[in-house]
Order: structure tokens, then C-alpha cells, then sequence
């Protein structure tokens, strides 16, 4: 309802009845129960996708700050107060065609505001992820955040240690899918907490300005470049091999280019087309200049393949010494210090005869 009235697109529907599950469960047969108590629905529609239809419900009791002890039905204004924020406790009645706002939502969306529902305090204690994505909404949807709110939140941040990593880590990815990098240097609260997520209290004192189109590896990497996040990334925030890797690239990339030659960075990159990737968009982000890339792609593109395989050194060079061998050729082929393979192989014989 939130995007649809700020004529936003729209990704998902939340849809929510009074019926009960019992009562769903002989209207859709074919419909898989998740969570007994939370009354959610999957229904299989014939294009192969399913639909999730949950009961309206009230919660209570939350003893581990994310799942709440105490579930039941309830009515649409109680499971508008679960909400977590104002902007999302609205519905839109499909009888009577009109928007359901029991807490201000309209008004809040209106006034760009970020607004807890009830008590701050209370709402963040139920589930702490809620103060990430309080960080998440003000980025994305350029909101300003309201004051008791944001004094609960910086109260309640420590408590973000109790959040899985996974679930913080999908919430920094949402930024990365909106490409909304270029409004954290408007939301101070956004380097709070990355301060506490990273465990870097220097980004509180940081002036961030981001482009939109940032990867998240690339944004993590511009919040401290002098900062290494590789163990929280991996320990804390449990990221996947291939986002961790990226990271990996583009700071091994960013440390190293400034110390070599042009022809020792085409090399580099293409070890692989994920340095290469790096690469660009280091590039980009204006870490790295476009004349270095044209460069790098003018050499590969005059010199396709290396003129000496691995395979074709190792009756001339000792195992040990073969990768050695393969970078000094190659970048030498790409600095036309040897133009043909009779001249790499010249040089191999010589050096090891």
C-alpha cells in the first residue's frame, strides 16, 4: 500500500484476511501451511507461483527481540499496532475500494515522515533488524526520520548484535536494489549504523557521497578504504563466497593498480572476468580513470592470447617457476618487449639452458 500510494513500483502484496486459517484451509486445499501459529497461507497458482495469505493477528511477548511468544487472530486495527512503522500498517479494502488507515500512515507518507508505531522503544525491543530498516527506509524512500523514533533507535542500537547476520545483510542488499547509495549523504543515521554494524566508530564522523548505482561490495569498500570488513563480512554477516570475493577484488584492485604498469594490470584483470568486473567499476566510482581502462582494453584487445602456455614451459622452466614465467611473458607480450612466441621461447631458453 506504501508504494502504491507514493506511486512507487511495486514488488510484492502482503494479503491479509479475517477469515480464519481453518476456514482457508478448506477454501484452498492445495494451500501449504508455514508456521501454525502464524497462519500463513502459500497458495499455488497455476503459473507456478504462490501466493502468501495470512489471518489477521495480534503478537505479544517477544523474549529473543525478533519472535513474539504470543500469536493469535485479531482484527485490522490490532494487526495494524504490530507494524513497525506507521508508512506500513496501511491496507487497501478490496470490498469497499479504499485505503484502511488506523495510525497516520497517509499523513506520515505525506509528510515524508518515518514514524514507529506506538512506543519507539517497545517496537524496536519486539525486533531489533527494525532499526536497520528504519536506516534502509530513510535511504530509500528519502525520508526524514521522526525524532522519538530516532532517539529509540540510537538507544536500542547496541541490541543490533541479537540480529543474524543474514538478515542485516538483506537489508543493506535492498539498498543496492533500489540503487539508493546517493541519499546516505542526507541520512546521518546511516553512518551510525554502519559505525556499529562494522565496528568502526570513524564512519559516524564520515561524510559520505555515494553514486545510486553502487554494488554493495563497492559501497561497503568506499564507507573506509583504508578499513579491511573481510571477517565481519564473513563471521558476522555470513555474505556468500562470490559478494565476499568481490569485495576482496575491487579492495585488492583499488591497493594495487597505483603500483603497476598498465601492462601489469591488464594481466590482473584478466585472471579472471570477476577482477575485470572490479575493475570497471572502480572505474566508475572514480576510483580508477577511464584512460586507464581504455588503455588496459586497448592492450588485451592488440594481444588476445599469451604467446607461451604453462604447458609449453615445463620442459624449459622448473614447476616452481612456471607462473613466475607466464606473468613476465605476458606482460612483456603486452609491452612488445616480445612479439612472437619464437622470441618467448628465445627467452626461455636462454635464461634456463
Amino acid at each position: 500500500m506504501r508504494d502504491l500510494l507514493l506511486g512507487r513500483e511495486i514488488s510484492d502484496f502482503d494479503l491479509v484476511t479475517d477469515a480464519s486459517t481453518e476456514v482457508l484451509k478448506e477454501l484452498f486445499p492445495e494451500a501449504v501451511l508455514v508456521g501454525e501459529a502464524f497462519g500463513v497461507l502459500k497458495i499455488p497458482l497455476p503459473s507456478g507461483d504462490t501466493l502468501d495469505l495470512a489471518t489477521f493477528r495480534e503478537e505479544a511477548d517477544y523474549r529473543d527481540g525478533r519472535r513474539p511468544s504470543m500469536v493469535r487472530s485479531s482484527t485490522p486495527v490490532q494487526d495494524s499496532l504490530r507494524r513497525d512503522f506507521t508508512i506500513n500498517s496501511l491496507f487497501w479494502d478490496v470490498q469497499a475500494e479504499k485505503v484502511r488507515d488506523y495510525l497516520g500512515g497517509v499523513f506520515d507518507l505525506q509528510q515524508k515522515c518515518l514514524r514507529c508505531v506506538g512506543d519507539p522503544t517497545v517496537r524496536f525491543s519486539e525486533d531489533y533488524l527494525r532499526i536497520v530498516r528504519l536506516m534502509r527506509f530513510a535511504i530509500q524512500l528519502g525520508f526524514e526520520i521522526d525524532p522519538d523514533t530516532l532517539t529509540a533507535a540510537r538507544e536500542g542500537l547496541d541490541n543490533v548484535d541479537k540480529v543474524s547476520g543474514e538478515r542485516i545483510w538483506a537489508e543493506l542488499k535492498k539498498i543496492e536494489t533500489h540503487q539508493a547509495w546517493g541519499a546516505v549523504a542526507s541520512i546521518s543515521f546511516f553512518g551510525e549504523v554502519m559505525a556499529f554494524v562494522f565496528k568502526d566508530a570513524e564512519l559516524r564522523r564520515t561524510k559520505f557521497s555515494f553514486k545510486n548505482d553502487l554494488s554493495l561490495p563497492m559501497a561497503l569498500y568506499l564507507l573506509n578504504p583504508p578499513k579491511d570488513y573481510s571477517e565481519i563480512l564473513k563471521s558476522r554477516l555470513k555474505v556468500s563466497k562470490k559478494e565476499l570475493e568481490k569485495y576482496r577484488n575491487i579492495r585488492f584492485l583499488a591497493n594495487e593498480a597505483g603500483k603497476w604498469s598498465a601492462e601489469e594490470l591488464a594481466f590482473e584483470v584478466e585472471k579472471s572476468e570477476e577482477l575485470n568486473e572490479s575493475f570497471k567499476e572502480l572505474v566508475s566510482a572514480g576510483i580508477l580513470t577511464a584512460e586507464l581502462l581504455k588503455l588496459v582494453e586497448t592492450l588485451r584487445a592488440e594481444n588476445p592470447a599469451s604467446l607461451v602456455s604453462g604447458a609449453e614451459m615445463k620442459d624449459l622452466v622448473p614447476a616452481h617457476l612456471i607462473s613466475q614465467e607466464i606473468r613476465k611473458i605476458r606482460v612483456g607480450q603486452l609491452g612488445k618487449i616480445y612479439r612472437t612466441k619464437v622470441d618467448a621461447l628465445d627467452y626461455l631458453k636462454k635464461k634456463y639452458a
